[in-house]
């Protein structure tokens, strides 16, 4: 079971491991990493629940911000124009909006 480092509700935990899974699939990185990641990222926020603007965007976006980050990641900015990284893959959009 993957343990983050803020308090999530059933909710916001699913979409967290969400952000975990993009991050394993998408961006290469181990589990490990990957949660390593979502913890460092969101160190700051202790509380992770349903009125929480980041549930705005789709998890994949977070995993791409998180894997291009200037610190964490590849300092690649502006990847969100780089039409092989956005729009998310139809893949995933089919699996999201059906599982979500």
């Amino acid at each position: 079971m993957i343990e983050f480092s803020f308090k999530t509700t059933e909710e916001t935990y699913k979409y967290c491991c969400e952000v975990v899974e993009c991050l394993m699939t998408y961006c290469g990185k181990t589990e490990e990493e990957a949660l390593r990641l979502v913890n460092l990222i969101w160190k700051d926020r202790s509380v992770f629940d349903e009125d929480d603007l980041r549930l705005h965007e789709y998890p994949y976006y977070w995993a791409m911000g998180i894997a291009h980050h200037p610190i964490l990641g590849d300092d690649k900015g502006g990847w969100y124009h780089d039409q092989q990284l956005w729009p998310p893959p139809p893949e995933y959009l089919q699996r999201y909006t059906l599982d979500g």
